[in-house]
């Protein structure tokens, strides 16, 4: 795949109560690059599969990836079943 996926806009119960809050659903793809772990911090791509394309100025060589998401304890909907729970790096 060599395009990012497009952005989710945001409906239904979780984006109200973000809403609440003060978040917002409709952060850029760039969004996975910050170190935030709060509610609302996230990239929210449409449908149940996603991808992002990141290009870098020069080439390297990664050692570790990590994926991070906020847990049912801070969850303003007490629930996290938009978690990643697969992804490849190619």
């Amino acid at each position: 795949a060599g395009r990012t996926s497009k952005s989710y806009g945001g409906q239904g119960k979780a984006t109200w109560w973000l809403s609440l809050f003060g978040f917002s659903s409709a952060n850029p793809p760039e969004a996975i690059l910050q170190p935030r772990i709060a509610p609302g911090d996230c990239w929210a791509f449409q449908g149940s599969r996603g991808h992002v394309v990141i290009r870098l100025p020069e080439q390297i060589w990664p050692t570790a990836f990590t994926i991070w998401h906020i847990s049912e304890a801070v969850s303003p909907s007490g629930e996290v079943s938009s978690a990643p729970k697969e992804f490849a790096v190619s």
